[in-house]
């Protein structure tokens, strides 16, 4: 996969000239069943083509041929040549050998062989830069890359897949994930799982950090003790690497949002949609896609999947079901969770006994209680299962971490989660106002990779809600190319533009720095909405809130100082 920078006016011009080179070349390779996709977008385009999957550094040469080739027709100016793609020839005659000399030495018949071998029968396939594996979890084994055996060395009957579910959407994606996991534990499974905040096999963390992606998926799913996986799967993954699991047994879509527009050329609902909904081609036949049918953007696009995958449908308004009759459901009915299949009706458990609904109010939690729960029952774990988990899940701090944590300090309320987009923002504060509180203070920021109408629609979001007191802050892990300060000074700009005074804001960058000036601003019976995105700011603020409500802090007390941070090199 390559992408472009591009006019409007080059757009449709480059787009054919760089698939014309890119198909030719790849004929003249050699290469079975070459497919090649392109798009174009506002100021951009991108070219994906397949390849022997032994042959994928060669594969990228191709195209970087292939883009210059467009280039050049098009009369563009490639730049210094320092800056110009690969070491390949311009031309397509001395192209050639020097791609095919590529090839002849990237190629690994061994590797290539197995490949097709576990292919052909429907046995999971992964690789690193190092590793082959083939299956899944207690059913996967491992190679090195350049000690492979033979196809007819492997005991194919034992490299099977574990039950597998992955997890994907705009909000959401991080609590149902775990809220699956948790019940395929309950069900007696050892359950790995990977989110944005690691990877994890029955509670016990293998790593931390963002692990929404490829590598936690591959890490999960090669753990020797998993016997069923739970993969969070996040839009940046899949836009950058694809899918790594095959053949799994359920794939869940919890909304799609207004957010991380304009990355990739992903710059609609629709087509946002329509990353959301590829997890539906890791999904074996006969699986399950569980879908948000009150979502309008995932009902539009749900006809794209391929109809061997069968669908099934939440949502908290009933109405929203109305032409699923007859398909496998979950809304709410009396205030109780219910998932029906056809004439059969299964009651789950009532709002008030799930921890996550806050009492009701976080409608977004018992979304994704529904998508989890119908997710399951796909999966055939038993209603008296998921009803154990629903009613207990969130009891424990341990349970989700960061995500609608609520933290009692005497007569103060303190509410931190990963709210990050105006959907999240807005469930969020429902819940705070629904805590009647004397005041609302708020600590707000954004990624730098938002654009800046979408972080002023954050701010509009907030306003909603009129905060008393709001801490702008930086995600200093997430600038993206903004300078620092830059995306609270939109954010203020905007609250000041609605009508919040200068003298009920403050920006102070650093995420721990702004929790801590958030705790020094409190009075008593105020609530206090600490959305905390940094993976080190967040373990840093739960700790000190432990260390608050431990030493029975109150508002108006000094906060304990910041511990030093530890050397770079420990």
């Amino acid at each position: 996969m390559l992408e472009v920078q591009l006019t409007p006016a080059e757009s449709a011009d480059a787009i054919g000239l760089w698939s014309a080179a890119a198909r030719r070349m790849i004929e003249a390779l050699d290469w079975p069943a070459g497919q090649i996709a392109a798009r174009g977008w506002p100021g951009g385009a991108e070219l994906g083509l397949t390849a022997p999957t032994d042959q994928l550094l060669t594969a990228t040469d191709v195209n970087e041929w292939a883009w210059t080739q467009a280039a050049l027709a098009l009369g563009r100016d490639l730049g210094p040549p320092g800056l110009r793609p690969g070491t390949t020839p311009n031309g397509f005659d001395d192209a050639l050998p020097h791609l095919r000399a590529m090839a002849r030495a990237e190629a690994r018949p061994p590797f290539a062989a197995l490949e097709r071998e576990a292919r052909s029968r429907q046995a999971p396939f992964r690789w690193d830069e190092q590793t082959v594996w083939i299956g899944s979890g207690r059913h996967a084994m491992a190679w090195p890359r350049d000690a492979l055996p033979s196809p007819e060395a492997v005991a194919w009957a034992e490299r099977s897949v574990v039950p597998t579910a992955l997890v994907t959407g705009s909000n959401g994606k991080t609590t149902t994930t775990r809220l699956l996991a948790a019940m395929l534990r309950a069900h007696g499974l050892h359950t790995g799982h990977c989110c944005t905040d690691g990877v994890f096999v029955d509670g016990e963390t293998l790593a931390l950090g963002d692990y929404s992606g490829p590598l936690g998926a591959l890490t999960t799913l090669a753990h020797p003790r998993v016997e069923a996986a739970v993969l969070e799967t996040a839009r940046g993954g899949i836009l950058r690497r694809g899918l790594v699991a095959t053949g799994a047994d359920v794939a869940i879509v919890t909304n799609v949002q207004l957010d991380h527009f304009g990355e990739y050329g992903i710059d609609s609902h629709a087509a946002t949609a329509a990353v959301k909904l590829t997890v539906a081609k890791a999904v074996r036949d006969g699986g399950w896609l569980v879908l948000n049918g009150g979502d309008r953007h995932l009902v539009a696009g749900e006809p794209s999947v391929r109809p061997t995958v069968h669908r099934a449908w939440f949502a908290v308004d009933p109405t929203d079901l109305v032409a699923r009759s007859g398909q496998r459901t979950a809304t709410l009915e009396d205030d109780r969770l219910v998932v029906r299949d056809g004439t059969t009706r299964q009651p789950l458990a009532r709002v008030d006994e799930m921890p996550l609904s806050a009492g009701g109010v976080a409608r977004y939690n018992i979304e994704n209680a529904m998508a989890a729960g119908l997710a399951a029952w796909c999966l055939g774990i038993p209603a008296t299962t998921i009803h154990r988990v629903i009613t207990t899940f969130g009891t424990d701090a341990a349970d989700n971490p960061g995500r609608l944590e609520t933290w009692r300090l005497a007569t103060v309320t303190v509410l931190t989660d990963y709210a990050h987009n105006p959907e999240g923002i807005s469930g969020l504060l429902t819940v705070a106002r629904s805590l009647a509180p004397k005041r609302l203070l708020l600590l707000l920021g954004q990624a730098g990779n938002r654009t800046d109408d979408a972080i002023r629609a954050l701010a509009a979001a907030a306003w909603a809600f009129r905060p008393d007191h709001v801490v702008l802050k930086d995600l200093e892990s997430f600038l993206r190319g903004r300078a620092p300060g830059e995306v609270p000074g939109i954010l203020a700009d905007e609250l000041r533009r609605l009508g919040l005074p200068d003298e009920r804001m403050e920006c102070v960058l650093p995420e721990v720095d702004a929790v801590r000036t958030v705790l020094a601003r409190t009075r008593d019976g105020d609530v206090l909405v600490l959305p905390v995105h940094g993976a080190a700011a967040r373990a840093e603020v739960a700790a000190l809130l432990r260390q608050l409500a431990n030493d029975g802090w109150r508002a108006g007390m000094l906060l304990p100082e910041r511990a030093p941070l530890p050397p770079a090199n420990t």
